[in-house]
């Protein structure tokens, strides 16, 4: 007998494909491993990489402007940007789509919803896919809906960023992994519970990852499970190495098991699995992967109730190559656990911000480059950061704090040269 949730979606596909019309135009994608942008999608590439093209600053950020994108709701904010084909900055801010002019900071307001922490996706067209409450909408530059689908599930909280394969396929996860035409028409869906709002990845060799409720899944094109594990992902994303390993965190499965980082091979058999400190039971952050193959991760929600956390550098073959301890600040309201994937520029630096007010930027080796830490508001309360850096082609960086003001920083220059007065 089939689930009454299951039901439901399939209702909602047939609604859905009654509204969608067959001359819906059909978009040309980003491939696996490509961009059509500086930054075109959650964690750049179709395999999570978190490899910027872009070289990021490495002496302590200028500020050059601010911008406050006001919430229209209280919903969830996205854990990171995208951009688009002209430069034009999309966030999501207390589930609104905003619009921002890399320049000055000056935004556009192009959809109003509310619960989503989905980062949009940039096509070679630039039509954005995004998710938010409980529908996906393909949006054109200027927000028009071009297709849509609601009510996918019950759910009104949407979490996964969306990535398309080599046909122009998209995948994303709510409550189940849905896959779509380019034109929206539904493929498929596979649903494994409720509360499964990863973003899938895609490997090498096109099969698609993602965590589902209480399993980690692997998916060929046409939508079969290849095989599934019982891996507590607390909905973290993979990321795909070129070779194929598939890094992936998790949560420990009682007090006598820390969080960990797995490593997978392409046929599910464990590479190595590396444990976080021993009184880390959950991690909330998905890894990224450095020019050397260097994982990158911090630890998450058992910091809730702790006055320090950890974010490390873990080797290829799994041993640790350095950690930076992060210590809270104030009161447990300010927390210094980790939940957006960090950033990797050109030079191999990494970039990474914490619950605990601040954002850093390291080498490779460890080094701090830099602290940027966020005071409290004028009525005392925490400003946390849950958002990755963004790199821009004019070599700013965008941070986005969760007071919902979006910083631009500069590198600082050694010499100024002023106007001679007279000359």
């Amino acid at each position: 007998m089939e689930p009454s949730w299951l039901k439901r979606l399939a209702a909602s596909a047939m609604l859905s494909l009654i509204l969608i019309t067959a001359s819906a135009p059909t978009h040309a994608q980003y491939l696996p491993g490509s961009a059509v942008t500086p930054w075109p999608m959650f964690q750049y590439d179709a395999y999570h990489t978190g490899q910027s093209p872009l070289l990021g600053i490495d002496a302590p950020p200028v500020e050059i402007w601010r911008a406050h994108l006001p919430a229209f709701s209280n919903g969830e904010d996205a854990t990171g940007m995208s951009i688009g084909l002209d430069g034009t900055v999309y966030a999501a801010v207390s589930g609104s789509l905003y619009a921002v002019d890399p320049n000055n900071g000056s935004y556009q307001v192009i959809a109003t919803s509310n619960h989503s922490r989905s980062v949009p996706a940039v096509t070679s067209s630039g039509h954005l896919y995004w998710g938010h409450g409980d529908s996906f909408v393909a949006l054109t530059p200027a927000g028009e809906v071009e297709w849509g689908w609601t009510n996918l599930s019950g759910n009104f909280v949407f979490g996964s960023s969306p990535v398309a394969d080599e046909g122009g396929n998209l995948y994303v996860s709510h409550d189940g992994l849905w896959s779509f035409m380019p034109n929206g028409n539904l493929r498929w869906v596979y649903p494994y519970g409720w509360y499964g709002h990863s973003s899938p990845a895609i490997g090498p060799d096109g099969t698609i990852y993602v965590s589902g409720f209480l399993e980690f899944l692997a998916f060929d094109s046409s939508g079969t499970v290849k095989w599934s594990l019982p891996i507590v992902t607390n909905d973290n994303s993979a990321a795909v190495a070129p070779d194929g390993t598939i890094y992936i965190s998790a949560n420990g499965a009682s007090q006598t098991m820390p969080a960990r980082l797995i490593a997978l091979n392409p046929d599910g058999s464990t590479r190595w699995s590396f444990t976080l400190d021993p009184s880390v039971f959950t991690i909330d952050m998905p890894p990224a992967i450095g020019l050397d193959g260097t994982l990158y991760v911090g630890a998450g929600g058992t910091f809730h109730l702790s006055t320090f956390s950890y974010f490390y550098a873990i080797n290829p073959n799994g041993t640790l190559k350095w950690q930076h301890r992060l210590d809270g600040r104030q009161n447990q309201d300010w927390v210094p656990f980790l939940l957006a994937p960090p950033l990797v520029d050109r030079t191999g630096n990494v970039y990474y911000c914490s619950h605990n007010g601040s954002c850093y930027g390291a080498t490779p080796e460890g080094a701090i480059l830099w602290e940027i830490f966020y005071p409290p508001d004028a009525e005392g309360i925490p400003v946390w950061v849950d958002t990755t850096p963004l790199l821009t082609e004019d070599g700013k960086m965008l941070i986005l704090d969760a007071h919902d003001y979006l910083h631009a920083y500069v590198q600082p220059v050694s010499v100024i040269h002023l106007p001679v007065i007279g000359r």
